[in-house]
């Protein structure tokens, strides 16, 4: 196999940075299909159309209901076709950012994303999520290119909810253990490279960054300020860590992912909420020392994020419920992305390994 490493191209962050959306856009087109949803467009919308028009940029907007549906996608793809836009913006959240990937995928046309949270390492990657009218994901799609621009206003990510930002952390922790994990199975990465010792310093520089910074972060978020601790937090979970799990591969905490949605209590919770739990099952599939594992217990916790199954609204679970998790997840292709073999009774070990460690680390 060939090594080799994909990205996106530009990536711009800090406070006021939505003010420069005009001047950066205009390399990419000069009619932009603006996807936000009304939450969004309430609170940004003046703001932005004001920039985009301020260097000459004509402004075409999306309504976006909230789910991205094959129908609603098609719906505002339709509508900019007739527009004739020439690129695509997704500003807001995980949804509206993949319902623009999705516009752009139908346009043939450039894709520029404005996440106002920092939730997930969606906005620099090339994938989004699929879903049905019942909001159940049914499958993904995928840009061609890489967005042609990144842009994050950290004081629009300061002052969106701190639980958002946790969920970002718990996500993006995670992309070290499965990069390594990946790697030492040959798996191979989403590109079908083998992982360059670039990604692989990526991955290992977000985990440090996360670890360093990640509380102070969570507490500025929580006061509604910007500061140095969350410059360095988000670069981490938007830029850092897609960057890391493209191109280092992902491993057994994101098939686990798919099966927590599944789960009593857990499918409600966010996606960086059952990376964080998987994380740690993962570390107990490794046989890595209780220590290292209430190490990183001891850093979620404070954060709010679930180091068991009871944190994840499924207290008590069942030899049953546990054995469905098991089963789901080892159906993933990636839960065997790691140098050994996995079965559903391994699975199960770890997380009752798990529980019995966050009840110890609860009583410390």
């Amino acid at each position: 196999m060939l090594s080799g490493y994909r990205g996106p191209a530009h990536y711009v962050q800090g406070p006021g940075a939505i003010d420069a959306l005009g001047t950066l856009v205009r390399p990419h087109g000069r009619r932009p299909a603006v996807v936000c949803d009304g939450t969004v467009r309430e609170l940004l919308g003046e703001r932005i159309d004001a920039a985009l028009r301020a260097s000459g940029v004509d402004v075409c907007n999306l309504d976006f209901a909230g789910e991205v549906t094959p129908g609603a996608v098609d719906a505002m793809a339709r509508h900019a076709r007739r527009a004739g836009c020439d690129c695509v913006i997704g500003i807001g959240g995980g949804k509206s950012i993949d319902a623009g990937k999705c516009v752009a995928v139908r346009l043939s046309a450039p894709f520029l994303s404005v996440p106002t949270a920092a939730s997930t390492d969606a906005p620099a990657s090339l994938g989004a999520a699929v879903y049905n009218e019942a909001h159940v994901r049914t499958g993904s799609e995928r840009l061609k290119r890489h967005p042609e621009l990144v842009l994050v206003d950290t004081a629009v990510i300061a002052s969106a909810p701190a639980r958002l930002l946790a969920a970002g952390i718990g996500d993006a922790l995670s992309k070290k253990f499965e990069a390594q994990a990946a790697a030492a199975a040959g798996a191979g990465n989403y590109h079908g490279y083998v992982p360059t010792r670039f990604a692989m310093a990526i991955a290992d520089t977000c985990y440090r960054t996360l670890r360093e910074h990640g509380h102070a972060a969570f507490e500025d978020v929580e006061a509604g300020r910007t500061s140095a601790a969350l410059e360095a937090t988000v670069e981490a979970i938007i830029f850092m860590s897609p960057v890391a799990f493209e191109n280092g591969g992902l491993s057994f905490a994101h098939s686990m992912q798919t099966a927590l949605m599944q789960a009593r209590g857990a499918s409600r919770r966010m996606h960086g909420e059952h990376i964080a739990y998987a994380l740690l099952v993962q570390l107990a599939m490794e046989s890595r020392a209780d220590q290292e594992i209430t190490d990183l217990a001891g850093f979620l916790g404070p954060l709010g994020l679930p180091v068991s199954l009871a944190d994840l609204d499924c207290p008590e679970p069942s030899e049953d419920e546990l054995c469905s998790i098991a089963a789901i997840t080892c159906a993933e292709k990636w839960a065997h992305h790691v140098p050994f073999p996995v079965d559903e009774a391994m699975i199960v070990a770890a997380m009752r390994r798990i529980e019995k460690l966050s009840d110890e680390w609860r009583g410390q």
